[in-house]
């Protein structure tokens, strides 16, 4: 299976915090969740980036979890030069376990090896 990309970087930024004293939206933020951006590095890969492709994103509340066990999200390719390379999610406060893979068409199908898992704390 081929290696779209090497890294993954992901980039939490809780929406709502504004340090002002203002109440941020319920949408956005409870006693119990924040919304969290996920950015991650781009593959160069032109089948991941073209009709077919994308990425997919796993994450999971246990550490080392099985892709099989873990929430996915598919982020696919949906027009212009790439695939979009972040994404936003609500989450429940504690520690999320993230992985990412790119995948294409080609062949029927590849899909590469998942990234190292990042742990991601929502406080």
């Amino acid at each position: 299976m081929k290696r779209f990309f090497s890294l993954l970087f992901l980039i939490p930024v809780l929406t709502g915090c504004s340090g002002n004293g203002a109440t941020p939206p319920a949408s956005t933020q409870s006693a119990s969740s924040q919304e969290v951006t996920v950015s991650w590095q781009a593959s160069r890969e032109s089948a991941v980036n073209r009709t077919g492709g994308g990425y997919t994103i796993y994450y999971s509340s246990q550490p080392g979890a099985a892709l099989s066990a873990a929430t996915t999200v598919v982020i696919p390719y949906v027009s212009g030069p790439s695939t979009p390379t972040s994404t936003k999610l609500t989450l429940p406060v504690g520690t999320h376990y993230f992985r990412i893979s790119a995948f294409s068409s080609l062949g029927g199908g590849t899909q590469s090896e998942p990234s190292a898992e990042i742990p991601v704390t929502v406080p």
